[in-house]
């Protein structure tokens, strides 16, 4: 451990340049590698080589295969899972911070995210059967029906659109499955309008304000 500081202090020094860069890095691999056990599986000085780009991965991901090949390696194999998960929390959070990011992305310029805008055009896609059937192509007549049109029951969902119980995880992805179950978790006050123009409006407004002020 001792060269790997007086590596690093070379390189702070004298200001390698980038070939001696990778020099140096090839040569604090193979210190990290040969070094004791107890400097090689310290986990905060591994994390802070790697995190500074001094630790060749393909040569020391072999070297930790190796090292676990056995199993009987104990001190590999505990440091190598907490090094995975070190690394993978630090993934899951800087996908959740990208995330963040494209919410604030979507909401500065007053418009919904491609999942949304799915759910928009599946809801337009029932509106249209439902009070324009005349807009849409001859297939989709008879694509859709009524719950007073399967059953003669009168209860509140009676003018909701038939959801067919589906098992299957393909079945729920299908257009049809999907469109039934937002139109059906809509408002009545918004499913009751009959204007095209209207519905857009009110739509959009209800998802916005459902994305983000939630």
């Amino acid at each position: 451990m001792y060269l790997c500081c007086n590596l690093l202090t070379q390189w702070t020094t004298k200001g390698l340049c980038l070939r001696g860069s990778s020099e140096l890095v090839f040569r604090l691999c193979r210190c990290l590698i040969a070094c004791r056990e107890d400097f090689r599986y310290n986990i905060e000085a591994v994390d802070l080589l790697i995190s500074n780009q001094f630790v060749l991965m393909q040569q020391y991901d072999l070297h930790l295969a190796h090292s676990m090949e056995n199993g009987m390696n104990y001190p590999a194999i505990v440091f190598a899972m907490q090094l995975v998960q070190r690394f993978c929390t630090d993934i899951d959070r800087l996908t959740v911070r990208a995330q963040e990011v494209s919410v604030e992305l979507y909401k500065n310029y007053n418009t919904l995210p491609i999942s949304e805008l799915h759910k928009y055009q599946l809801l337009m896609l029932v509106h249209k059967f439902v009070y324009h059937s005349d807009k849409l192509p001859p297939a989709f007549v008879n694509y859709f029906m009524f719950n007073c049109n399967v059953h003669s029951y009168n209860t509140r969902k009676n003018h909701d659109l038939h959801l067919q119980n589906l098992q299957s995880t393909v079945g729920k992805k299908m257009i049809k499955f999907k469109a039934i179950q937002l139109w059906n978790q809509f408002p009545n006050e918004v499913k009751e309008i009959k204007s095209e123009s209207l519905f857009k409006s009110r739509i959009t407004v209800y998802l916005y304000n459902k994305l983000y002020t939630e």
